[in-house]
């Protein structure tokens, strides 16, 4: 009470009236809140401000995303820092980017650059080059489609021909896996690389997978692995070519004729007479007539003085049993040449019609003096112009 009367009186002085009295008294929280030192009541209240142009576009440009490209970039790697969504505030232009910036597809001359880069050998030769628009690396195709088979099949060519075997192989691979059928003209082009490049055993192997493909081997491209196999001084894989090339049994002809010749010429070269012989002998037994040898009487004469000289070194080098085994062996093919041409000279006098480098008439002055004499075998193509010149200088010395 005394509390009560000090603190009326002091109102009382202040000039306080009793109903202020008695509000400050009822209500002290509400007066401590309304204390001016405490908060202020604020002058004016704030309105939150609308959108800016820029932040509806923001919005607008969210709102509009699909579900696919959702999807697109949920399966894709996420971002970097930089490329992530980026809010644009009021304060900036919109001329500051875009709000949703996305990696942006290479250009037409960056994915020729990223070809030459991948393509680029470390000899810079000019099988680096992509061929005919075709995929620059022979590994990498984006499609993986057979509609690019022919622009790999002239980069197969293009390997082979600047004998790069490795991508040769490489490219080979890849059309094997496609299923691409390739015929003898690309398999001899890849055959001819591996020789070249010694890599023989390779060259056989795609030979027997032409064999295999059922497509029919020719003369020429058998007569390419021969002579590489008799460079590399493999008599057996000679042999064994021409024994797949004419198996036992079968006629032998006017078309096996250049392949057994430059076959006993490639057994020959090897120091093997003994097979050449042997081959020599089987083809006489299988053949109805040695027609064919009146045909080829300079290759046949070739082949005796190659014979002959073969012999004459191992007579000079070789001694022993084996030296005169191969001293045998070049005496027994020898003698066997040697009756052919005879042989085919006695046919071809009978038959003079079918005799391709002597005269019509048996009785003309040229086919006389082109007739070989008993101790001679054979004349080359030079040797009969040289008589026939020589005869017609008599002809006209003597009409004179």
């Amino acid at each position: 009470m005394w509390r009560q009367r000090q603190a009326g009186l002091s109102v009382a002085d202040d000039g306080c009236g009793a109903s202020d009295f008695l509000t400050c008294c009822s209500l002290p929280q509400a007066a401590e809140l309304a204390s001016p030192a405490l908060s202020p009541p604020p002058e004016r209240l704030e309105r939150p401000q609308a959108p800016t142009p820029e932040q509806t576009n923001h919005w607008l440009q969210g709102m509009e995303c699909t579900d696919e490209t959702e999807a697109t970039e949920a399966s894709m790697e996420r971002p970097s820092a930089p490329l992530q969504y980026r809010g644009v505030s009021p304060a900036r232009g919109s001329d500051d980017g875009s709000a949703c910036m996305r990696p942006r597809s290479p250009t037409p001359t960056k994915m020729l650059a990223w070809g030459e880069e991948q393509d680029s050998t470390p000899s810079g030769g000019p099988s680096s080059r992509p061929l005919y628009g075709s995929p620059t690396s022979d590994d990498d195709d984006p499609f993986g489609r057979g509609d690019h088979s022919d622009g790999l099949i002239n980069r197969l060519i293009e390997a082979c021909q600047m004998d790069d075997v490795r991508r040769a192989f490489g490219i080979y691979e890849r059309l094997r896996r496609m299923e691409v059928p390739l015929y003898e003209g690309v398999y001899k082009l890849i055959i001819e690389c591996c020789t070249r490049t010694h890599q023989l055993g390779h060259g056989i192997q795609f030979y027997e997978t032409l064999k295999s493909s059922g497509q029919r081997v020719s003369s020429r491209l058998l007569i390419v692995l021969i002579e590489a196999c008799a460079r590399e001084q493999h008599s057996d894989k000679v042999y064994a070519l021409w024994q797949d090339y004419c198996p036992r049994g079968e006629e032998i002809g006017t078309s096996h004729r250049e392949v057994l010749l430059v076959t006993l010429a490639s057994l020959v070269r090897t120091l093997s007479p003994d097979l050449a012989l042997e081959i020599m002998r089987d083809a006489l037994q299988r053949s109805q007539s040695i027609t064919w040898i009146a045909e080829a009487q300079t290759q046949v004469s070739d082949l005796l003085q190659l014979v002959v000289s073969a012999a004459s070194e191992a007579q000079l080098d070789g001694a022993g049993q084996l030296g005169h085994s191969l001293l045998a062996s070049y005496k027994g093919l020898e003698d066997l040449l040697l009756w052919m041409l005879e042989e085919a000279h006695r046919q071809t006098l009978a038959f003079p019609s079918k005799g391709p480098a002597l005269g019509s008439g048996s009785d003309s002055p040229t086919s006389i003096a082109t007739r070989p004499p008993s101790g001679r075998v054979g004349f080359a193509a030079e040797d009969e112009l040289l008589l026939m010149e020589d005869v017609d200088l008599d002809l006209e010395l003597a009409a004179m």
